[in-house]
Parts: C-alpha cells; sequence; structure tokens
C-alpha cells in the first residue's frame, strides 16, 4: 500500500496511527536504515595473532566490540613494516606496534599517535640458547644477532650492549623477520631479538633460553607496546576509536580474570595456535597487562622518561619529543 505523502491530507484518527507507528518504528531502530549497522574498524596487530592479544580476541569472540556498534577486523601481519604504513597511508584505522617504531616515525613527520598501552613493561630483549657460550650481553661482541626488521632492532640491540659495558661495533646483523626462535634454536643466529614473553617463553620451552631484558640494563620502565593510530583518523573517527578502546579494556579484564577462557577464545579465533606455549606466554604477560587494575593506562611523567633514555642510547632521533607521541583521553 502506496500512502500520500503529505500526513496532514490524512484524518486525525490515521495521523495519530502513522505517528504511533513511527514511533514505534523509531524505537525498534527501523527509524534509521543504518543505525543497527555496524560500524567497520580495521586493527593491523603488530605479530601474528598471539597471548598478548587475548584480550583483543576475547571482545571479539564475546560480541564486546559488536556491543559498541562496531565490526573489527584483526589483521595480522605479513610484514614487520606493516602496522605503521597501514596507518599511515590510511589503509587501517588502528594498529598495534612498539613505543619506540611509533615515536621514531613521529619524529621523521608521521603524524602517529599512541592512544592505549597493551602492556606496561618493556617487552624487547635479546635471547640465546642455554648452551650458548654467551652469558651476557656484553658478550654478543662478534657474534651474529637476528632482527626482526622493525626500525629500533638495532639501537636497541646495541643499546643493551654498550648498558652491559660491551662495545656494539663488534656485533653482526641480519635480518631473520619474525623467526627469532626457530632461528636461535636451530642455530643459524648466534642471538636474536625478540619479545621476552613470547619468543623469550618458546625458546626456554624448546630447550632452555638465556633472556637479556632491556630494562635490566639501563632501560626505564615504560608500556612498550601500544596501539597507535593517525591524528586525522583518530579525529575523524573518536567516538569509534573509545567504543573500540572500551570493548578491548573489558576484553582484557575478561582475560586476566579467567586465563584458560581467554585462550578458549583465542585458539577459537585462531585455531593454529599451539594452546599450551599460549598457556605459558599468557603467564609471563599476565602481570604486564594492566596497571592499578586498569588497562590501556598511558602515564605522562612514564613516557617522558622513555623519550629522555631514547636520547641518551641514540634509540630515538634527537628530534622525537614526549609532547604529542600519546594521548590518553581516548581510554574509557
Amino acid at each position: 500500500m502506496c500512502l500520500a505523502s503529505n500526513p496532514e491530507s490524512y484524518s486525525a484518527p490515521v495521523r495519530c496511527l502513522m505517528l504511533l507507528l513511527a514511533l514505534v518504528a523509531t524505537a525498534c531502530g527501523g527509524g534509521d536504515e543504518s543505525a543497527g549497522d555496524d560500524r567497520p574498524l580495521r586493527v593491523v596487530l603488530d605479530f601474528v595473532p598471539n597471548a598478548v592479544h587475548s584480550g583483543l580476541f576475547v571482545a571479539q569472540e564475546r560480541g564486546l566490540f559488536e556491543r559498541e556498534g562496531l565490526r573489527v577486523e584483526l589483521i595480522a601481519p605479513t610484514q614487520t613494516a606493516q602496522p605503521l604504513a597501514q596507518v599511515a597511508t590510511g589503509g587501517a584505522d588502528l594498529a598495534l606496534a612498539d613505543l619506540i617504531d611509533v615515536a621514531i616515525a613521529r619524529a621523521e613527520g608521521s603524524p602517529l599517535l599512541a592512544v592505549a598501552a597493551v602492556v606496561q613493561a618493556p617487552l624487547v630483549s635479546v635471547m640465546t640458547r642455554a648452551d650458548s657460550p654467551i652469558t651476557r650481553p656484553r658478550e654478543l661482541e662478534g657474534h651474529t644477532v637476528g632482527l626482526t626488521g622493525v626500525p629500533s632492532d638495532r639501537a636497541v640491540t646495541e643499546s643493551l650492549v654498550r648498558g652491559d659495558g660491551g662495545d656494539p661495533a663488534g656485533l653482526r646483523f641480519v635480518t631473520i623477520g619474525f623467526t627469532a626462535v626457530q632461528s636461535v634454536s636451530q642455530g643459524t643466529v648466534d642471538a636474536a631479538i625478540g619479545f621476552w614473553p613470547a619468543d623469550g617463553v618458546e625458546l626456554e620451552r624448546r630447550g632452555g633460553a638465556r633472556v637479556f631484558r632491556i630494562e635490566r640494563y639501563g632501560a626505564p620502565r615504560f608500556p612498550e607496546l601500544v596501539v597507535f593510530g593517525s591524528e586525522k583518523r583518530l579525529e575523524e573517527r573518536a567516538d569509534d576509536v573509545r567504543a573500540f578502546l572500551r570493548a578491548a579494556a573489558e576484553g582484557y579484564r575478561l582475560a586476566l580474570a579467567d586465563r584458560p577462557a581467554a585462550l578458549d577464545d583465542l585458539t577459537a579465533a585462531e585455531p593454529g595456535i599451539e594452546r599450551e606455549s599460549a598457556r605459558l606466554s599468557l603467564a609471563a604477560y599476565a602481570p604486564i597487562l594492566a596497571q592499578d587494575g586498569a588497562w590501556g593506562t598511558l602515564d605522562e611523567a612514564v613516557i617522558t622518561s622513555f623519550v629522555d633514555w631514547g636520547h641518551e642510547t641514540g634509540v630515538l632521533p634527537a628530534k622525537a619529543r614526549a609532547a604529542g607521541l600519546a594521548d590518553a583521553s581516548y581510554l574509557p
């Protein structure tokens, strides 16, 4: 049935009925065809899905993103530079990356901004096999160290050796991508850079590891893995970014409250994940996934301390600045 376009042409009872139907449709979401549509949000992970991403997959599997009106796509990178490149070029709305690399990119002119901390401590480390003759960072001199290929790897490794009184000029570097565990365990390289709660834990599981963590050789405590975006996209999609972080914070809260259930969600989304490895890794990550019970916290003083350390060690370029590097206003 086709109704006339002018309601005033109808009698009062009919107008009342039409008004009532319109109110019911609006209350049910039918007044706006797009109201029930989930808003797409592309998020590039820093690495293949693993335990550190557990809260995001909890949020995905339990419909927390959908509850916020979002249709979130969690994308595993195929190249080390993909998170930074995708956000910088507009191919993704948000991404996860090392705060060091976000700071370097920003110093070089890319308007990137960290909006949440995934962890509250440094992760990057250099690791060797337990039976290696290398027992401390300065003994890496003259040996081959595998790098992932992200911009900060070399400078971080050099700062680690220097912090132990060694000379980084004697290091030999080779890019191995995301194969630290395999490359070290098989002896392809003498040591490799990686995250201690992931690569270090897995290497230990495969026969033993020595892990040299940067905070034990001069680095301050800082949130190494962060969620970030481009300033323009963050402004354009501020409400969606806040909605994503609300759901993510709840996802991580649930993951910490029930780690076995979180592993169920992670392995359901990514069946290729080896559960025991993920269990050990999540146990290592758990103490640093929140600060005072809150996920995502960005502390201005901590960011300043991080940048100062970066300047002193050469990990960050001189033009890197703490101001404007992170913005906590998007957090719940």
